[in-house]
């Protein structure tokens, strides 16, 4: 692929993940407005529910489309390719279908047994619709990353946050007074209609293309194997550490309950941290989710061509990267995490949550490109063996710690359980790909420039006015002013981490 190709997708992925973020997080303020607290918990819990059945109906197969795609366009077997996409639609649409039925017949029993919440069976009900559509997007938006096509999967994304932000700033006012069951399934209804148009988008630019496609073969034998065997590693992973964690997110409040505290308390401390602070410090990293959603075709790819070079230098430039950047935003975050916390949800325990887990945003950020790295290399039963562990792990330190020390102890499975993982799944890639990990340039000296520019942010931040918006991107302003140069100086950020290689693909 050429360099300004890639370039081009790269920008075009970062912007609208910036955008989309931004639009999540005004939704996720306008929600906590509405909702409260409490009513946020609920929410967050039925979200979990959500994810899992999500896993269930678009997961390892979108990935499968795009590395089997990738490999085949790069050998010019682009009938190959449409092949790929069509058995893989029929298997998603199913997953979909069995996951919506499981949604809608199941909605009692799930509020009742899981959620031990009622209030949850509308919105259960009015998720199911998604499900299908989902599926049917996520297998052809990695056709279309396959392509290196990001514009369309991006412009789908958009007008899907859109309509969604849209039909629930239009609903949920009309359902609040009837409380917060209809208030909760009115936004599930957001998600469906979005869902729904975004598939209807997609599905019009794929049949214009595909009618393009007219080299290779067809290919037709073996492709459902072939496609299962990447999807069932990874949709199986992603299904039990999701079923995991949604036993997780379901323990949670009631061992905070059992801590001391009402259901109410337990829930609205819940959805303090998992509604509000983790998509808060989640929202700058739009870059890194572009940077690894454009490797995983590049990085198979490259493979698949046996260019050994190509992948690790790949490598190499995602780890510095995605750690310089995510240093950085962790000591912006630290330094001003009251004022964050207040500017945006009026919370001083937000801003609480937010300062704890600062600190971990580096191998949070790390962990996530990792996983998408190592899937594009075929080590996705790695990453299905990683994440099995790391949940059990969780919901054992939950049952032991959270009911003895509340939401400290919850926080303290969260460094344990994300410094293991992301430990895991580097180390993982480093062993495939042959990478030597430079501790002192690469980790040491920008954390130094971080804590360095952290203090400089607290100082400016005590100085200003105790306006939160002020306080906060003051702070910011001064944290960046500090880490960028004395990153530069001392050597961790080069010239070749900020220009694109001339080439994509060395000779093997």
């Amino acid at each position: 692929m050429p360099k300004g190709g890639f370039l081009k997708n790269a920008a075009i992925l970062t912007v609208t993940a910036l955008v989309l973020r931004l639009l999540g997080m005004v939704l996720r303020i306008y929600l906590s407005d509405k909702l409260g607290a409490e009513g946020m918990g609920l929410y967050q819990l039925i979200l979990s529910v959500y994810a899992l059945l999500s896993v269930a109906a678009a997961s390892g197969i979108c990935t499968a489309v795009t590395r089997l795609c990738a490999e085949k366009l790069a050998t010019g077997r682009e009938k190959g390719a449409v092949a790929v996409l069509r058995r893989a639609l029929l298997l998603n649409f199913a997953a979909g279908m069995l996951a919506a039925a499981a949604a809608f017949f199941g909605a009692g029993w799930i509020a009742q047994v899981w959620l031990h919440d009622l209030r949850a069976v509308p919105a259960l009900r009015a998720l199911a619709g998604s499900l299908p559509c989902m599926g049917i997007s996520a297998c052809l938006r990695g056709y279309f990353m396959a392509l290196r096509r990001a514009a369309v999967p991006s412009r789908t994304q958009l007008a899907e946050q859109a309509v969604r932000i849209g039909f629930i700033f239009w609903l949920l006012p009309r359902l609040l007074p009837y409380g917060t069951a209809r208030a909760c399934a009115g936004i599930f209804w957001g998600d469906t209609v979005a869902e729904a148009a975004a598939c209807l988008l997609l599905c019009l630019h794929t049949r214009r293309v595909t009618r393009r496609q007219t080299q290779g073969a067809a290919e037709k034998k073996g492709l459902v194997r072939q496609i299962g065997g990447i999807a069932l590693p990874i949709t199986g992973g992603r299904l039990l550490h999701t079923a995991l964690r949604t036993v997780e997110n379901l323990m949670a409040p009631s061992c905070l309950q059992r801590y001391g505290g009402t259901r109410e308390q337990a829930l609205a401390a819940f959805g303090a941290l998992k509604g509000m602070a983790l998509p808060l410090l989640f929202f700058p990293s739009s870059f890194l989710t572009a940077l690894s959603t454009m490797l995983l075709p590049e990085v198979s790819a490259a493979a698949a061509l046996g260019h050994r070079e190509t992948v690790r230098q790949i490598t190499m430039r995602t780890i510095r990267i995605t750690l310089l950047a995510s240093i950085l935003l962790g000591s912006i975050f630290y330094a001003g995490a009251e004022a964050w916390g207040q500017a945006l949800y009026h919370s001083a325990q937000v801003g609480f949550y937010v300062r704890v887990l600062a600190p971990l945003l580096p191998v949070m950020y790390l962990e996530c490109v990792v996983d998408g790295m190592l899937k594009g290399l075929g080590q996705q039963v790695a990453s299905l063996r990683y994440s099995v562990t790391d949940s059990a792990l969780r919901i054992g330190l939950i049952l032991l710690l959270v009911p003895r020390m509340g939401m400290k102890g919850f926080l303290l499975i969260m460094l344990v359980s994300n410094l293991m993982t992301s430990l895991l799944n580097v180390g993982r890639l480093l062993q495939v790909t042959q990478v030597s990990l430079r501790v002192g340039r690469w980790i040491a000296v920008p954390f130094a420039a971080a804590a360095c520019a952290a203090l400089a942010g607290q100082f400016v931040c005590r100085l200003l006015p105790s306006a939160p918006w002020g306080q906060a991107l003051g702070s910011a302003a001064v944290v960046a002013a500090v880490y960028l140069p004395l990153v530069w100086l001392t050597g961790s950020l080069e010239r070749d981490l900020i220009t694109a290689p001339r080439r994509v693909y060395a000779e093997p």
